[in-house]
């Protein structure tokens, strides 16, 4: 019951929300579907490496940061600009935030 009540709040959610365990996404919310989806492309995100959304050139820094939450005792980092990449190839400008939890 609490668990599709979150889903429910973070759906409703107008930012791009995405949660991933060890590289591997465990949850997107309607947000980033409706930004990188493409009629031709059907697929499912989750359980996908989430690397594979991002621009090439700002993969190594994501890897970094993830690998910076886990590594260090810290529970947040701060807020970096880096680029998504759209199922039709184009690259979506945006802020992301991580959380450890």
């Amino acid at each position: 019951m609490i668990l599709s009540q979150i889903n429910a709040i973070f759906d409703a959610c107008p930012d791009m929300v995405i949660a991933h365990r060890d590289g591997k996404i465990l949850y997107v919310n309607q947000a980033i579907l409706r930004k990188l989806a493409s009629s031709s492309d059907h697929r499912s995100p989750l359980g996908r490496p989430v690397l594979d959304f991002l621009h090439p050139e700002d993969s190594a820094i994501a890897q970094e940061r993830i690998t910076q939450l886990y590594r260090e005792d810290t529970l947040d980092l701060p807020p970096i600009d880096l680029r998504l990449l759209a199922a039709n190839g184009d690259s979506i400008d945006v802020e992301i935030t991580a959380y450890r939890v």
